[in-house]
This record gives structure tokens, C-alpha cells and sequence, in this order.
């Protein structure tokens, strides 16, 4: 009998045991992190365009006076005292290499096109203290009617040439035209304030017009 008890006891702990095996939580095996490779810290290089230029063509001058053949005759008889409002041909023409002026019409009042440039070369630049322009309208439709000369003296840039910016607007007399010829001649003087040279007048390549 007590042999048989105790049989009893130990199936009753057996099937405890089993009891409480089956009440423990299973745990699922859990993933290891999937780790991302992670890219190398390239700079980021931003491409800027390239600046593009364009040249703008340059209006080219055209050429009045290509080359004078008359030698520089220096008046040294005479004590001639140049007169800025007068440019009378009494003197002998000579000492300019070439004359360039830029533009054949000009406006007087408020347009663009409002001055033309010239540029003088004489052949003796050592020689040459100043050079004067001087000018004058005729009328287009009056042949004949011409105002005064007015005389400037023209700026030195070294190297023989001399540049002078001629504008409609200072011009005296231009409202008294609706369209006139601009003459205009070019003299030469030493430190003296000797004529040593002038160029002829030319009468017939630039034209003045009012606004329009």
C-alpha cells in the first residue's frame, strides 16, 4: 500500500513538471539589424556655366585724308598771329599724314547720333605744338550760306595724333538749318605759335540734320 502511495506522488510531480514546461513563454529568436552600408561623404561639385563674351565690333572710321604729299613749309618771313575765328587757306598745305573722322551725319537736339570724332596724324609730331579745327555750316538747300568759322584746339594724345570730339549740340547757328554741310579745316602750330601746315577744307562728307 505504501509502496503504491508513493507510485501516485511521483506521477503527480511528473505531470506538474510538464504542466509548467508548458506554461513558459516561447521567445522568438529575434533578427539581427540589417545594417545599410553607408556612402563615403563625397563633395558635391556644382558646375558653374562659363561666361560667354561676346565682342561688339568696333565702328571702324572711315578715312577722309589717306596722305599728303606736300612737304611741311615752315613760314618764317612772316609773323602771323593765328586767328582762332579765320581759318583763310593763306597757308601752305602740308604736315598731316591722314584724317579720320568716325560718322558723315550727326543730329542736333536730343538724339544718339549726335557727335562724330575725328582723329588727325601729323608727320612731324615734335614739330607740332597744337592743332586747331575749325568749322562752319552751309546750308544744304542754299549754296552759300554759310555762317562764321569757329576754331577749337584739338587734344595731343602723343605719337603724332590728335583727337577732336565735334557735337551738334555746340554747334553755333544750327537751329538756322534743317540740313547743312559742316566744313572744317586743321592747322598746325610750333611753340612759337608759328603755322607750320593746314590741311585743305573739306566741305562735303559730314552732314548736319536736326532730330527727327
Amino acid at each position: 500500500m505504501r509502496k503504491l502511495l508513493l507510485i501516485l506522488i511521483a506521477a503527480i510531480l511528473m505531470q506538474a513538471c510538464s504542466a509548467l514546461e508548458a506554461l513558459q513563454p516561447t521567445l522568438a529568436p529575434t533578427s539581427a539589424p540589417t545594417l545599410s552600408p553607408t556612402a563615403p561623404n563625397t563633395p558635391t561639385v556644382t558646375l558653374t556655366p562659363t561666361r560667354t563674351i561676346t565682342p561688339i565690333p568696333r565702328s571702324t572710321a572711315t578715312l577722309v585724308i589717306s596722305q599728303f604729299n606736300t612737304p611741311v613749309l615752315l613760314v618764317d618771313q612772316l609773323v602771323i598771329t593765328p586767328a582762332i575765328n579765320s581759318p583763310t587757306p593763306i597757308f601752305p598745305t602740308g604736315g598731316f599724314e591722314s584724317v579720320e573722322i568716325s560718322d558723315g551725319l550727326i543730329y542736333y537736339g536730343f538724339c544718339k547720333r549726335y557727335y562724330t570724332k575725328f582723329t588727325v596724324k601729323v608727320e612731324h609730331p615734335e614739330d607740332v605744338k597744337k592743332v586747331y579745327i575749325f568749322f562752319r555750316l552751309e546750308s544744304a538747300k542754299k549754296p552759300g550760306d554759310t555762317t562764321p568759322w569757329t576754331g577749337s584746339v584739338t587734344d595731343n594724345d602723343g605719337g603724332g595724333y590728335f583727337r577732336y570730339t565735334l557735337r551738334a549740340n555746340q554747334i553755333p547757328e544750327r537751329r538756322n538749318f534743317i540740313k547743312a554741310w559742316v566744313h572744317y579745316q586743321f592747322v598746325t602750330e610750333d611753340a612759337d605759335g608759328i603755322i607750320l601746315g593746314r590741311t585743305e577744307v573739306y566741305m562735303r562728307n559730314l552732314v548736319l540734320e536736326p532730330c527727327k
